[in-house]
């Protein structure tokens, strides 16, 4: 999993490695792994700190940096710091990259960049920074994501394989169990604590709860596939987050809801520019809908 590259730790990227570079960094953060934290490399002793520095050198323009913004969101302390090419980098530049990018396109409805813009903003709150340019252009989107992401949930409080393009449903129990942990993984971690008691987030908790509960998921662990293993943690994830957010356990490390307006409890609530079009076929993306 690790190698030494010029004095420091870095995560392999390949099958049975991380499969993008920063992920390994992103779960480290995502579970507030210390920066002194001992990792090894062979015989190389270091620390979760060397494998900071290296993903901040390894920063370049154009690339996919959501996971490498989760994890130095929570680490980086400096406001500027240098690739190993001398290029200025910042948490606000990488923030603007993934803004020019089209979200709503990646792999699992851009829940990953969600996720990271989510903890870019948090990263601004904990040290009682204003949240404007950037940081402001990124909570409007994540607000838009977040009524359409209720617009399009199902009855029974799951979402399908399609995310945010419209409502869906898989008839295999793994791929529902995947969309619907992946959704509310972010949901949870973006929605004022005060509204965690909404009736839909309460229903998508419910329904990971029920799938976790049923039989193939509650014991059979080693019949199940990698595909559905991923389903499981990204499912558990989500309810941990919730459970943390709505116990206050963790409130030092949550977006301010004094900053945001509330998020709208219905369709009807929801101003016009952000409500998808529907027709028969499905979920309509309108004008104002972000990429």
């Amino acid at each position: 999993m690790l190698t030494s590259v010029d004095g420091r730790i870095a995560a392999r990227v390949g099958y049975t490695f991380q499969a993008q570079p920063g992920q390994m960094l992103a779960v480290l953060a995502m579970a507030r792994v210390p920066r002194n934290y001992p990792m090894r490399a062979g015989d190389e002793v270091r620390s979760v700190a060397d494998l900071v520095e290296y993903e901040k050198l390894s920063c370049r323009a154009g690339s996919e940096l959501s996971l490498k913004l989760i994890g130095l969101s929570y680490y980086v302390e400096e406001p500027v710091w240098q690739n190993d090419m001398g290029e200025d980098w910042s948490l606000e530049r990488i923030v603007g990259e993934l803004l020019a990018q089209p979200t709503a396109t990646l792999s699992e409805g851009g829940t990953a960049r969600l996720l990271a813009l989510t903890a870019a903003i948090n990263h601004r709150q904990r040290r009682n920074q204003p949240i404007e340019g950037r940081f402001a252009q990124a909570q409007q989107l994540l607000d838009r994501f977040q009524a359409i992401a209720f617009d399009v949930q199902n009855a029974d409080g799951s979402w399908g394989p399609t995310y945010f393009a419209g409502r869906s449903a898989s008839r295999e129990p793994a791929v529902q169990l995947n969309s619907t942990g992946q959704m509310l993984r972010w949901l949870v971690r973006w929605t004022p604590s005060q509204q965690l008691d909404d009736p839909r987030i309460v229903r998508s908790v419910q329904y990971l709860l029920e799938m976790l509960g049923g039989q193939r998921y509650s014991w059979n662990l080693r019949a199940m596939s990698t595909r559905e293993i991923a389903a499981v943690m990204h499912a558990l994830d989500a309810l941990s987050a919730y459970d943390e957010r709505l116990s206050g356990a963790f409130t030092t490390t949550e977006t301010s809801a004094s900053t945001r307006a509330p998020a709208a409890t219905g369709a009807g609530d929801t101003p016009p520019s952000q409500q998808p079009q529907r027709t028969a076929a499905g979920s309509k993306p309108p004008a104002g809908r972000p990429r």
